[in-house]
């Protein structure tokens, strides 16, 4: 259906898990399956070094391109900090790997206001700010000019539960300020 819409430009990232598939192969059935099926750009997700080294193989492949990733804006992916201030293994893995590839790399910093940031809206969107900033460094100290997406997709937390609320009148005010 994505292949064939004509407003849909961008497709894959993990829009269903496949769970019948082992851990250690499902971001490879994930790329075949979208290089199968689409000619379209293609987004992932956060992924460790070895596993992106091998979608990356996998694109110049079926490509039949070994330069292509250099040459052109094939593959997004999304990297979210670990709010308050820091980038996990994984998301600073795959950022280095992007980066180094020339690929558009999205911050997408998730903070939960009074959760994983301060209470206040004003402070947890500084705190966005911060982080997305951060990765906007680094990723352009490894490749100056890289693509970088602010992404902000923080809000508040329902204090009874703990649940990240999306689309709370809050989180609108807290990224409206980064957008």
């Amino acid at each position: 259906m994505c292949q064939e819409s004509d407003i849909v430009n961008l497709i894959g990232a993990t829009p269903v898990e496949p769970n019948d598939i082992k851990n250690d192969e499902k971001h490879l059935q994930i790329m075949y399956n979208l290089l199968k099926h689409t000619d379209k750009a293609l987004a992932s997700i956060a992924r460790e070094r070895k596993r992106i080294r091998e979608m990356f193989d996998m694109i110049e492949i079926a490509v039949g391109d070994k330069e292509v990733l250099e040459d052109k804006h094939f593959i997004l992916v999304g990297v979210c900090p670990a709010s308050p201030l820091r980038f996990e293994k994984i998301p600073s893995e795959t950022i280095l790997e992007y980066a180094k590839r020339a690929q558009p790399i999205k911050i997408v910093p998730s903070i939960m206001s009074g959760v994983s940031g301060p209470i206040g809206l004003f402070g947890t969107a500084i705190l966005q700010n911060a982080e997305m900033l951060a990765g906007l460094v680094l990723i352009q100290m490894i490749n100056p000019g890289n693509p970088v997406i602010f992404m902000p997709g923080s809000t508040v937390a329902d204090m009874r539960t703990g649940a990240y609320l999306t689309g709370s009148p809050e989180g609108t005010l807290i990224n409206i300020g980064n957008i």
